[in-house]
């Protein structure tokens, strides 16, 4: 006599658990996805924030090389004339970090609308720095301070910052004399 085999399977209830338990991870797995695509589009802006900042350093410290005439009608961070009256730069970069131009266009180009403002104020550096440059051998007056606020986004019609706009501040020392000794050799 042969005994019978018994046949086990999953019952109808372990079957609907375990489909409860798939759904749960899925579901929790579909809200980290939102959380990463947040966390790599803030990344973007932040890596895009900072070619920002690096551009405007460039273009002030061009403006410094290329200030070496004192005359009033001269713009530039190095010209007594202009810092007396305060002397600042803005600047407007696609979400790409692409230079856009000091203003807004008057018909702006819909494929690449402006997304950072970039606003830097020039200033002479701060008695205590200067006293400490000066006791470098560097004059005072071949630095300028910069404070650099970087704000995103930027309504593309009106050029003003969102209600929600994000910041990065940047500070940091342009100054003639890394050139003149670069070019020239230590005097």
């Amino acid at each position: 006599m042969t005994r019978p085999v018994s046949i086990r399977g999953f019952t109808l209830v372990e079957i609907v658990i375990a489909i409860g338990v798939i759904s749960v991870a899925a579901l929790a797995l579909v809200g980290l996805l939102s959380v990463g695509l947040d966390a790599a589009r803030e990344a973007k802006e932040e890596t895009a924030c900072g070619l920002v900042a690096r551009y405007v350093y460039s273009d002030l410290e061009t403006d410094a090389i290329s200030a070496e005439d004192p005359s009033a009608s001269v713009v530039s961070p190095f010209n007594p004339a202009s810092l007396s009256s305060g002397f600042s730069k803005r600047y407007y970069f696609t979400q790409d970090g692409i230079f856009l131009g000091n203003a807004l266009p008057a018909t702006p180009d819909a494929t690449r609308p402006p997304f950072f403002l970039a606003d830097a104020a020039i200033a002479s550096p701060p008695g205590a720095l200067a006293a400490g440059v000066a006791n470098q051998g560097v004059s005072p007056k071949e630095l300028r301070a910069v404070a650099l606020s970087i704000k995103w986004p930027v309504l593309a019609g009106t050029g003003t910052v969102s209600a929600t706009a994000r910041t990065s501040d940047f500070s940091f020392l342009i100054g003639k004399v890394f050139y003149r000794k670069s070019v020239e050799g230590d005097r």
